[in-house]
């Protein structure tokens, strides 16, 4: 279960950078990249240190696709967090928990018992309950309602990024965890150089833009795409890791509600964002369910 908790620290450290990457004013394009070479930097040293092999054909054939699909999400949801508060969308975001559970239970037959069935729905109770708040409907323009939009895109394709380890246990033959995240650096790389040169930060002038411009220093791209890059690799590493010995059906929605809690305390304790009532009432039914999960 350790390995369950760290994947979901990983994931709230993750979740926070994107928060922060609005902060700065970043072009995600940069990050992206820059993300991109760190990761292959990272994973290729990982590879090395556990001598695992640097070719293998699955983590070939699951890494490069979870790669591409992992920074559509990850493009997505850079715009979505501009226009919605980090706790709510990020709640919403991990109703996509949906995918991977259902695909341990229907597609590879996994069976829950009751103790684990109730844990498991109030995790989904937890959910509706933290990502109740919705972003205002504004009279004029489309801002919010693109928001909504975003926010189902990116729970389509997070859902999908974490079937990815799953289906990639279950192939034929040997399973080197760090070669497939290899394999998944490359495939990021590739997809986010491929597209436009387009910075999404305002124009402004004079001491502003003096400002912005040293926010945006090289250094500090680096700086937070290591951080980005290194809590994004930790996550798919540890839920490998726990798959190995927990089956998905438990592993996915606990790291799950793991996440959304330490998200959820980051946003009120770095970001100043408030919970409502209904908000609140999710905390002691995650506790809850967490509870169920692992006693």
């Amino acid at each position: 279960m350790i390995f369950v908790f760290l994947s979901g620290v990983a994931g709230a450290l993750f979740g926070m950078s994107y928060k922060l990457r609005v902060q700065l004013k970043l072009d995600y394009r940069q990050v992206l990249i820059a993300g991109g070479v760190w990761s292959l930097l990272l994973s290729a040293a990982a590879v090395v240190s556990f001598r695992e092999p640097i070719y293998s054909l699955s983590a070939l054939l699951i890494g490069v696709p979870y790669g591409v699909t992992l920074t559509l999400s990850m493009i997505i949801y850079f715009r979505v967090v501009e226009k919605t508060k980090l706790n709510i969308s990020w709640t919403f975001i991990q109703l996509s928990v949906v995918v991977p559970f259902g695909l341990s239970v229907i597609a590879y037959g996994e069976s829950i018992s009751w103790r684990e069935a109730a844990g498991i729905a109030l995790i989904f109770a937890t959910i509706l309950l933290l990502g109740l708040a919705r972003p205002r409907r504004k009279k004029h323009g489309g801002a919010d309602a693109r928001a909504i939009g975003g926010l189902f895109l990116a729970f389509l394709f997070t859902g999908l990024t974490q079937c990815f380890p799953k289906i990639y246990q279950t192939l034929p033959g040997a399973h080197p965890t760090t070669t497939v995240l290899l394999y998944a650096s490359l495939g990021m790389i590739l997809f986010a150089g491929g597209l436009r040169k387009r910075s999404d930060t305002p124009q402004v002038a004079g001491k502003d833009r003096d400002a912005l411009t040293a926010k945006r220093r090289p250094l500090t791209v680096l700086l937070f795409s290591l951080y980005m890059s290194a809590t994004r690799l930790a996550i798919p590493l540890f839920l490998l890791l726990a798959l190995q010995s927990v089956k998905g059906a438990v592993v996915f929605p606990l790291r799950t509600m793991l996440n959304i809690l330490l998200l959820v305390l980051a946003s009120y304790l770095f970001y100043q964002e408030r919970l409502k009532l209904s908000e609140a009432l999710g905390i002691p039914v995650a506790i809850a369910a967490i509870t169920l999960l692992t006693v």
